[in-house]
This record gives C-alpha cells, structure tokens and sequence, in this order.
C-alpha cells in the first residue's frame, strides 16, 4: 500500500511539473523574419534588409533600418499555413521551418523581435 502512495504522488508531481512546462510557440501570427541582403546583391535605396510581419492571415513586407527596424511597406500577401509550407495568395509555396522560411528568392530567418520593437520609430 506505501508503494501505491508513494508511485500516486510521484504521479502527481510529475504530471504538475510538466503542465508547467509552455511547450514553444512555432505559430507564425505575430511573429517577425528577417533577410539580410549580401554585399553582390544591388537594392535599391540602398536598403540592407527586409522583414515580413505575419498576422492571422496576412504577411506584411517591410524594408528595414540599420536597427531592423520597419521603415517603410513595400506589400502585403495573404497566406495559409499548411505543414511546413506557406500559400501565399493561394498559389506559391513556400517552405517554413522553426528558425527559416523560404520567401520569393530569399531566406528569411525568424527575428526575436517584439512588434513594439520592429514598429518602434
């Protein structure tokens, strides 16, 4: 009967500690992408970077400041997520992982940033 006990309790701690643990947010509402452009690659304005906001539906393309900061709206796109592919404007697919996203020709990389932080003047 002790072992009972104890191998119920030890249950119980063990089913507390791991609802405790936030399993991380792979979703791509709010989250921010970078590319970063290469010396060779000529753009215009002079922009080193470009970023994309993803809303529920939406994906927002940005040029960016030397800080990674959004500077101006270059387009707007409507996607789906599907597995590890994006539908942009329901025909192009795009590639996504964890950390990447494949975005017309480019890499983008996933950006810690805060969207106060890339909006932020």
């Amino acid at each position: 009967m002790k072992k009972q006990v104890t191998f119920f309790i030890c249950t119980i701690i063990l089913l507390t500690l791991s609802s405790c643990h936030k399993e991380a947010d792979y979703s791509l509402n709010n989250s921010i992408w970078i590319h970063q452009f290469q010396a060779e690659e000529r753009v215009e304005g002079g922009v080193k970077a470009v970023g994309l906001f993803f809303g529920a539906k939406t994906i927002e393309k940005y040029s960016l400041d030397k800080d990674y900061k959004a500077l101006k709206l270059l387009n707007t796109f409507n996607y789906v997520k599907e597995g590890n592919e994006i539908i942009i404007n329901g025909a192009f697919r795009q590639t996504v992982g964890d950390n990447y996203l494949t975005f017309g020709d480019g890499m983008y990389y996933r950006s810690e940033k805060s969207k106060g932080s890339f909006f932020q003047k």
